[in-house]
Order: C-alpha cells, then sequence, then structure tokens
C-alpha cells in the first residue's frame, strides 16, 4: 500500500508521534499557566453569590460538620457537604447516608466532579428570597443516554406552583433540558440545545430583574429566551427538582452564581476560566474574532438557530446572537414571506447550514435602533447568489426616507456585479459604479461605512480585497426606517434569491487586524478564499498568501474566539480544487489545517519517476495538533474514470521541489470518489497522481 520502506514508515511515525507529544506537552503547560494563581477566579468579579468547585476537596467534607476536616479524598468517598467558596456560607448538605454523592477524581480534564445517582441530591435553605439579577454556570455531563421526564440536576424552591420558581429539567418532548419557571398558572420554558450524553457541558442562565428576561446559554453561546417576572432563589437545590421526585444521574464539577448580569467582559473572562480549566469548547458569544471585550451590535449565523430546526422549514425569527441578544433578532411574520433554513448538500456552503431566499418575496425585518445608525458602521456579509442575470437582488439595506440622501445598502445587479448603495433611491442617489461579481458562488462582503458626503470613505471588501470606494454618496444615521434583510431599502422589492450564511454588524470603525481576523473566521467556514493572510483570533498567521500557494485555499480547524469549529471543508470558490479534507480526531482550541494550491494546471507529468502527476501542487499548513487527515478527491474533475485504488497515488514532499517523495495509495474508490484516510500532511507539500 505504501510507496516507501518499512524503515522510512516507521521514522515518519515516530516524528509524528514526538510532536503529538510535543503539543500535548505544551497544551498541558499553557493550560496550567491559565488556572495557576495569579490568573482569573470566580472570585476575582464582584458580587459572587455562590461557588462549588469539586477540584478544591477541602470543600467536600464527609462528615456532616461545616468544621469537619475529614475530607473526601478518594474516588467513591461520600459527600456530606460541599463547601461554598463565594464567602457567604451557602453550603450544600445531605444528612441522608444513601442520598449523598460521590467524589470522583480527575474525572474531567483531571478536575474532579461529584457522582450523582437518581437519588442523589443537595441543598441550602437560604435566609432570604433571592429576586436579584444573576448569572449562573454549571459543568455538568449526563451519565444516562434516557432521561426521564422531569429530571431535574438544579432547582430553586421546593414548590413548583409558585410563580417565579425555577428548576432546569429534562424535557422528553423536545429532548432538550430547559429552564421552567412558573408565569401566574403557566410554565414558561427557555430550552437549551438537544441532549447530548457523556459529553461535558456548560449550562448557563443570566437573567435581569427589570427586564424580567431570562437568556439560557448552551456551552456559552445564547440559545433561548423567556420572559418572566420575579425569578427567585428561596433555596440552592443541586441535582433534584422543585418537587423533590426527579434527580438526574450525572457528574457535576463546578457550579458559580453571581448576584448580578454579568456583562461580555465578565462573562469572557469567566469562559476563559472554565476553558482552560476543562480543556472544553465553551464558545465566546461576543466573537466573532474577538478576543477583547468589544462586541458587535448584530450576529446572524445560520448554524445556530433553535435546536427544533430541520432541513426545509421556514423561519420567523432569526436570532441576534452578539450583545445584544433576543433585541436585534430578524423577524419576518408573514408565512409566505418566511426564508427557508435548509441543512442539505444541494444547499449548504462547505457544509454549513443556510437561509434561503426565493428572490419572490422572502425577507426579514430588525426593528430600527440607533445600534444599527451609528455615524461609522462596518457590516460583513455571506451570501451565495443562486439566479442568474436579472433585476436588482438586495442582500441588506436600510432607507431614511423622511431624510434625502441618507440610507445604505447593498446589492447584486442586473449584470450580477455587487454594488453598494447609498443616498435616497426615490432621489437618484444611487452609486452606479458596481464591484466584484456575484459568480454563484458564496461571498464574504465588507462594507464600511462613514457619516457624510464626498470624503467620507464608503468602501466595499469582497473577500478580504478591497475592491472600491463611493466618494459621491452620501450616508448618515438612520434613525426612522428598519433595517431588511433580502429586500430593498425599504422592504418591499428587488428580493434577494439565493442563500444568506452569515450577517454581523458593527456600530463602528473596526481596525484592519481585526477585520482579518473575521475574514479569516468566515473563510475557513464558508470555504472562501482570502486575499490577505489567514489570521487567528489569538493573532496567529494561520497561512501566508505569499507563499505562493494562494489558490483554492481551504481549511479545518477550531478557534474558541470565533466560535468556529470547521471539522471538513473544500473549497467553494474554486470549482476546479476537486477534494475535501477532514479531522480523523477532535481537535483542542487554536488548532488548525489550512490548504492552498499553486495555481498550476490539471495537466499531468512525471515526477520522481512516477507518471500521471498533476502540475498542480497543494502546501497544507499546520498550526497546533490537527494530527492526520482523511481525503476524498473527486476523480470526475480531474477527468479521471478509475477505479482501482491502487493506481490513484498522493504524493507528499518536506519541500516545494518533491525532490525526496513518499506515497500513500488510496484507500478505496466509490463511485468516483478516492478516499485517502489518516494522511500525515503536516506543513507538507502535496499532489497527486491520478491516471
Amino acid at each position: 500500500m505504501f510507496g516507501f520502506s518499512q524503515s522510512k514508515y516507521w521514522i515518519l511515525v515516530l516524528m509524528l508521534l514526538g510532536i503529538g507529544l510535543l503539543k500535548a506537552q505544551q497544551t498541558i503547560v499553557e493550560t496550567n499557566n491559565r488556572i495557576g494563581s495569579n490568573a482569573f477566579k470566580p472570585d476575582t468579579l464582584s458580587n459572587l453569590w455562590f461557588w462549588i468547585d469539586a477540584s478544591d476537596t477541602t470543600t467536600l467534607l464527609e462528615e456532616n460538620n461545616i468544621l469537619s476536616t475529614n475530607y473526601a479524598s478518594k474516588t467513591g468517598d461520600s459527600v456530606s457537604i460541599w463547601k461554598d467558596k463565594s464567602g457567604n456560607d451557602f453550603h450544600v448538605s445531605q444528612t441522608t447516608s444513601s442520598f449523598k454523592p460521590k467524589l470522583r477524581l480527575g474525572y474531567f480534564n483531571g478536575q474532579n466532579a461529584l457522582d450523582f445517582d437518581l437519588e442523589d441530591r443537595l441543598q441550602h435553605i437560604l435566609p432570604s428570597n433571592m429576586k436579584d439579577d444573576f448569572t449562573m454556570y454549571i459543568i455538568l455531563m449526563s451519565d444516562t443516554a434516557s432521561p426521564t421526564n422531569f429530571e431535574s440536576f438544579y432547582s430553586s424552591h421546593t414548590n413548583p406552583n409558585t410563580s417565579g420558581s425555577f428548576q432546569i429539567d429534562y424535557n422528553s418532548s423536545t429532548n432538550s433540558f430547559q429552564v421552567r419557571s412558573k408565569l401566574g398558572g403557566a410554565n414558561q420554558f427557555s430550552r437549551f440545545n438537544t441532549f447530548v450524553h457523556d459529553t461535558i457541558k456548560l449550562f448557563g442562565i443570566s437573567y435581569n430583574n427589570s427586564t424580567g428576561q431570562l437568556v439560557t446559554y448552551d456551552n456559552g453561546a445564547a440559545n433561548d429566551t423567556i420572559t418572566n417576572p420575579d425569578i427567585f432563589h428561596s433555596r440552592i437545590r443541586v441535582n433534584v427538582n422543585r418537587n423533590e421526585n426527579r434527580r438526574h444521574n450525572s457528574h457535576i464539577a463546578e457550579i458559580i452564581i453571581y448576584k448580578k448580569e454579568l456583562d461580555f467582559c465578565e462573562n469572557d473572562q469567566v469562559l476563559k476560566y472554565l476553558n482552560a480549566k476543562y480543556s472544553t469548547s465553551f464558545v465566546n458569544s461576543f466573537a466573532p474574532a474577538s478576543t477583547g471585550c468589544e462586541n458587535n451590535s448584530v450576529w446572524l449565523k445560520s448554524d445556530n438557530g433553535p435546536s427544533s430546526l430541520v432541513n426545509g422549514v421556514t423561519i420567523s425569527s432569526w436570532t441576534n446572537l452578539s450583545n445584544l441578544f433576543g433585541l436585534l433578532s430578524a423577524q419576518q411574520t408573514i408565512v409566505s414571506k418566511q426564508p427557508t433554513f435548509y441543512d442539505s448538500s444541494t444547499f449548504n456552503i462547505n457544509y454549513n447550514p443556510v437561509i434561503h431566499f426565493d428572490g419572490n418575496n422572502d425577507a426579514m425585518t430588525i426593528p430600527l435602533s440607533t445600534e444599527l445608525n451609528a455615524n461609522d458602521m462596518v457590516i460583513f456579509s455571506v451570501q451565495k447568489l443562486q439566479s442568474g442575470s436579472g433585476g436588482n437582488r438586495t442582500i441588506y439595506g436600510s432607507l431614511n426616507t423622511s431624510v434625502p440622501s441618507t440610507g445604505y445598502g447593498l446589492r447584486v445587479n442586473s449584470s450580477n456585479q455587487y454594488e453598494l448603495i447609498t443616498g435616497n433611491l426615490l432621489t437618484g442617489f444611487l452609486n452606479n459604479d458596481a464591484y466584484g461579481t456575484a459568480n454563484n458562488r458564496p461571498n464574504i462582503i465588507s462594507y464600511t461605512l462613514k457619516a457624510g458626503f464626498g470624503s467620507a470613505t464608503k468602501s466595499i471588501d469582497v473577500n478580504g480585497a478591497n475592491i472600491g470606494t463611493i466618494i459621491n454618496g452620501n450616508y448618515g444615521a438612520n434613525l426612522v426606517s428598519s433595517f431588511y434583510i433580502g429586500a430593498d431599502l425599504l422592504g418591499l422589492a428587488n428580493f434577494w434569491e439565493g442563500e444568506i450564511a452569515e450577517l454581523i454588524i458593527f456600530n463602528d470603525e473596526i481596525d484592519s487586524l481585526r477585520k482579518m481576523k473575521i475574514n479569516t473566521y468566515l473563510a475557513i467556514k464558508y470555504g472562501v478564499t482570502l486575499s490577505h493572510n489567514y489570521v487567528s483570533s489569538s493573532d496567529k498567521v494561520l497561512y501566508d498568501v505569499s507563499n505562493g500557494y494562494a489558490n483554492g485555499v481551504l481549511g479545518v480547524g477550531r478557534d474558541l474566539g470565533s466560535d468556529l469549529y470547521q471539522p471538513k471543508s473544500k473549497s467553494e470558490t474554486d470549482i476546479t480544487s476537486g477534494f475535501t479534507i477532514e479531522l480523523t480526531s477532535t481537535l483542542g482550541n487554536d488548532a488548525y489545517a489550512l490548504v492552498g494550491h499553486n495555481g498550476a494546471s490539471l495537466a499531468r507529468h512525471s515526477l520522481v519517476g512516477i507518471n500521471n502527476v498533476l502540475l498542480r501542487k497543494w502546501y497544507s499548513n499546520h498550526t497546533g495538533g490537527i494530527g492526520t487527515l482523511d481525503i476524498a478527491l473527486d476523480l470526475n474533475v480531474f477527468s479521471s474514470s478509475e477505479t482501482n485504488p491502487n493506481n490513484v497515488k498522493i504524493l507528499i514532499s518536506n519541500t516545494a521541489s518533491f525532490d525526496h517523495v513518499y506515497t500513500i495509495n488510496a484507500t478505496s474508490i466509490s463511485n468516483g470518489i478516492a478516499t485517502f484516510e489518516g494522511i500525515p500532511l503536516y506543513d507538507k507539500y502535496f499532489t497527486f497522481s491520478i491516471p
């Protein structure tokens, strides 16, 4: 199977193992550094109200005596008291032996957890009801694949009929956990994502008492919301519902509650602490591409809709995931005008779902807000045109009809070219210079606006390259009109026909580096080739486009600062790319593999004595511990009908000259797709031999 000697093969294996061990050691060191004595801990922030942490065994008492020093210290030890580290002494306890959870050492990334069965629970009775704002984080793993309806791992009271009390319980009809709260005589629900067992999860809740809004966060990302007045705590009850009759089979490692609604800077600190401690992928909901506390006004992405979404359903709401979560969500109440959510090979962009607009009357509206009408704005969008030459088709826009010459928008004209709009269309202030081509493939558009006429720049970037600038159009803050998606600046005509996958709006200027980071996030996710270097949210250069291999760039990787996890990828920009790469193992944060080619033709030549080798060569640049990749090669793209996998080979070299090459035969060929499994491409050059 392999075109090199066994000795060389084992040398390669040992080298890869060495790289893997080194990366693992680096990860351990970095993790330890991030949670060291000088690092952030939950009590760094003000208003910490409750904090139990199984990694601190001095808080786990075997005896029902708060002054005891008889700590649970080994796996299987029962815990009578789990001490609160907030300073409020809200210690949760259990006196009945058969109801006590057991310690499990090193259960989550070397961190301890308490093992709760279907009887175990702990509680603390509060001296008075707590009705203030709060933010809660719970680190938990469910241990059963089939929970019973109403199984709960947290509740705030003892009576399920009391308005304002709540519990986190399982709903069998939706196969998800949820916050169940009482409003008058009716229950209200705010759900987490679809239930998954044997996987570490972060369940989060934020509650604002003045607005009555409760938001659930799944692994750090905002997921659902309800409005319930007077949510309160009269007790802290761990692993039991309000009725005292449903517990959950789980491992709980940590619960943190603040007596306030954390802002995004504070939330960022907590998430970074939990990520480092548990080596997980809890996302920062103020992404994209931000490692600080700044945030955008609107972030709509089609891969983060409600958990109930299935392929082919129309949507009435598209949730805003920015720091203004829920306040600037896109809406469409008229069923016949609702766009469609698709998660299928026919519509997906680089294996990611999309929102499809039919070009007839589909449109969505974000209600008027000053957040969408700042003097300086930057708007990113990812879209794919599905219709051919036609009239104007609008991606988004907003027009001030009361003040002439103000407004903004992005559309594709009848020549299938992207076109900026500034000014009042009704009085002819349309910029007629068209930039870029909507070529039935996805594009990343960045639109920069500055208020004013003439020298106040309005410019457009397509896939990272600045294409043009408007110097004669007027833009001013629009304080009277809504923002439309998929329709013209009045929401009445020129409907978009195609997919919109993501929309990001900043209500202020952002610097060029942050633009590069956002473009990188979008490009890896949607398989789009950029004109500039690829840069991660943590400032790592992932791919240098000056390396001579800047064509058809595609990538896989994980970036928590961007909320990116792309395990499989193809080039949506280059239709001659012809192959897909896919991860063979789960990644930690800041790990990527990006691949691009040199632009040569698909003609064949002989190389190091091997025939039918493509003139085109690729380079694979890795960052972090990626490991090996699976490759799927579409032989039809290369005009080949070969069916014998031994005749299709990948040629791998350490150098661009390919003076030393090792080859690996395809694992299999099925329906014209040649598959290569477990290929080591860590910073390698490669090409293919295809008869």
